[in-house]
């Protein structure tokens, strides 16, 4: 029995008034419109391709990197045939302090095969990972649901359509009419912000603004401010960018500094503005321009004044979160800052989500997507121009006779790559890989001295021992929610804390008894410790992405890492 039907047997002994059966999850039904639509299960494939090239991208290249501890040969269990998932994890990957600006080709491969693995161990403790890459493969979705989202939702495709509009009017912002590269070789002046809010709702308010401009291919000046949205900020922002109502309650409210950062940062002879997933952030500040004008209607009837304090235009708006996906959409199942960032420059974000990192960030992804479309202009001869970018961003077909890069008629996205081979579904061998709870027999039996017989009693009586708790049901795969804040932490913890849950609730239905001078609570923590099961030196079938850079002539979707390289030596000369 799994754990839905383990958790109706105890209910069906127990007082349906409870209501403990809305307590745990139950079971998944198949659907066929899931090939088409969102699903919520994962399909587990009949027919299990057999895809040999894991193995030899292992044997040839993988293994063949050595010194490091999460990555290449180190990441394999003595003798060399399974991946110890001990050393799997974005957080184990960020010791390796990895350069790729000085990284063979073979050790980018290496770092990219850990990640890969860190992005499909979404169930352990410290894997991290996430099980979109289960969810959304081409047995439910023919792209990744952020894309989906991003780039071809009605909403999106209105919101598009109408900044094509303006785009293509000439006598609209002849300003945008300028290469993005000038003669020296710079990127053309820009300013890079990004806000950190009391939440991710409509009504949410600023925390932080952080704001760098570059001018002539260097950083000029740069702003960052704690703000004051007068009303608490919620325990659950906090535990994302860290900052509390009392490190904020002395300092200045946006609608104070909002005069400031339009006159000294976000002016025109600053240059473009450019902001990762623009439209939240840039409708955040326009709000605040709004409040400003509503309160100085004197200060407006001045010229100048009333033009510099207007707000921002969408449409003339940088965006490398849009223009990324349009180019690598199946680069990673998230497409978040830090999780795109990392794909592309084999690196965690150093203090991400604080808004000044995350501005750092941006303008590394800025840049990576700017040399790679001006890298993939037809007319070698100039540049491309800031408005071509910009028509390239919101999904023009027209703009293609300039960019040799095909969008999907539907979809919009770089038509070269495709999700296989992207992705794989493939036999992978593994070892210390967290699979689900399960008491065992001989393990409850040994566990008598520390939680009394009468307990171990229990635990049998109510089947909680030799029950598999996992994320399966029914030959599907249950959707989890993707976080969760772990009490008392500023961390969130991933699809583990769904079966860790559901574990729980099933030691609840046991009715454990204090014993030996520790509760309830430390008896049935106990329990839980000790129904970890891991596989080792199994062969498990996860999809997961393909990192061979031998099948990008196929589609499989990878950075440019001349263009990566490139931009991680700028931003060390920095």
């Amino acid at each position: 029995m799994r754990i839905t039907q383990v958790a109706f047997e105890n209910i069906k002994q127990k007082t349906f008034g409870q209501n403990r059966m809305s307590s745990v999850q139950t079971p998944l039904m198949p659907s066929f419109k899931q090939q088409t639509g969102l699903s919520n299960v994962y399909y587990l494939p009949q027919f299990q391709p057999n895809f040999e090239g894991i193995s030899k991208l292992e044997t040839n290249v993988i293994k063949k990197v050595v010194g490091h501890e999460y990555i290449g040969l180190g990441i394999f269990t003595k003798g060399g045939n399974y991946v110890d998932c001990k050393k799997i994890g974005t957080e184990l990957l960020s010791k390796e302090n990895f350069n790729i600006a000085k990284a063979t080709d073979e050790e980018i491969t290496a770092y990219r095969y850990s990640l890969a693995f860190a992005e499909m161990y979404a169930t352990g403790k410290h894997g991290g990972g996430t099980t979109w890459v289960q969810r959304y493969n081409p047995k439910n979705r023919h792209s990744p649901l952020a894309v989906s989202h991003s780039l071809s939702s009605k909403k999106s495709r209105k919101f598009f359509g109408e900044n094509l509009k303006l785009l293509k009017n000439k006598s609209l912002s002849a300003s945008l009419d300028i290469p993005i590269i000038d003669n020296n070789g710079n990127l053309l002046n820009r300013v890079v912000f990004d806000t950190e809010t009391t939440g991710t709702k409509a009504d949410a308010s600023i925390v932080q603004l952080a704001i760098r401009v570059f001018k002539d291919g260097k950083p000029f000046k740069e702003y960052n401010q704690l703000v004051n949205p007068k009303i608490p900020i919620p325990k659950e922002a906090t535990a994302i960018h860290g900052i509390t109502t009392a490190m904020v309650r002395d300092k200045p409210t946006i609608l104070e500094k909002a005069s400031e950062i339009l006159h000294e940062y976000m002016v025109k002879k600053n240059g473009i503005i450019s902001a990762y997933n623009a439209i939240f952030d840039v409708l955040k500040f326009n709000k605040a321009i709004r409040k400003w004008r509503y309160a100085n209607p004197e200060k407006l009837k001045n010229d100048s004044e009333n033009r510099i304090m207007k707000q921002k235009d969408l449409y003339k708006v940088l965006d490398p979160y849009i223009i990324v996906q349009r180019i690598h959409p199946f680069l990673g199942a998230k497409k978040k800052l830090g999780n795109q960032y990392h794909w592309l420059f084999c690196k965690n974000m150093e203090n991400a989500h604080d808004a000044m990192a995350d501005v750092k960030g941006t303008d590394d992804i800025l840049k990576y997507c700017l040399y790679y479309l001006d890298k993939h202009r037809v007319d070698k001869s100039k540049h491309l121009t800031l408005r071509e970018v910009l028509l390239f961003q919101n999904g023009d077909l027209d703009i293609l006779e300039k960019i040799d890069i095909p969008l999907s008629k539907v979809k919009r996205f770089n038509s070269r790559v495709k999700f296989n081979p992207s992705y794989r579904n493939l036999s992978l061998n593994v070892d210390n890989y967290f699979d689900s709870y399960l008491l065992k027999k001989e393990t409850v039996e040994q566990l008598g001295d520390l939680i009394g017989d009468i307990n171990v009693e229990k635990l049998h009586k109510n089947n909680v021992v030799e029950q598999k708790v996992d994320l399966t049901q029914s030959g599907y795969k249950q959707a989890p929610n993707e976080t969760k804040l772990i009490p008392g932490t500023g961390k969130y913890e991933n699809a583990h804390y769904k079966m860790e849950d559901n574990m729980r609730k099933v030691i609840g239905f046991a009715e454990l008894e204090p014993y030996g001078g520790k509760t309830k609570e430390e008896i049935e923590e106990i329990v839980l410790e000790n129904s970890e099961n891991y596989l080792h030196e199994k062969n498990i079938q996860k999809w997961i992405k393909n990192v061979n850079p031998e099948d990008i002539k196929d589609g499989n979707d990878l950075p440019d890492d001349e263009i990566t390289r490139r931009v991680m030596r700028e931003a060390q000369e920095e």
